[in-house]
């Protein structure tokens, strides 16, 4: 999971939907796009979530195009069975 501050006060209730979780912060896969890619991509269900005001203002290192391509780039390499 990319996952913002907004998480952490989210964090409790995940539990109920994912037995196994890893959350990443936006600017840790802004500095580590591969690695942020190869751990998504070994993951069953990718989710996102970043404030709304982050994505509209392109504050988030998400949005960056090196970083969509390499995420994209690993998922693509790891695709499910």
């Amino acid at each position: 999971m990319i996952a913002d501050s907004f998480t952490q006060f989210a964090g409790r209730y995940l539990a109920a939907a994912f037995s196994d979780i890893t959350i990443v912060h936006p600017e840790t896969v802004g500095a580590a796009p591969r690695s942020a890619g190869v751990l998504l991509a070994n993951g069953k269900v990718v989710v996102l979530e970043v404030a709304e005001r982050n994505l509209l203002g392109g504050a988030s290192p998400i949005l960056l195009q090196p970083v969509i391509t390499e995420i994209a780039t690993q998922l693509s390499q790891r695709p499910l069975p």
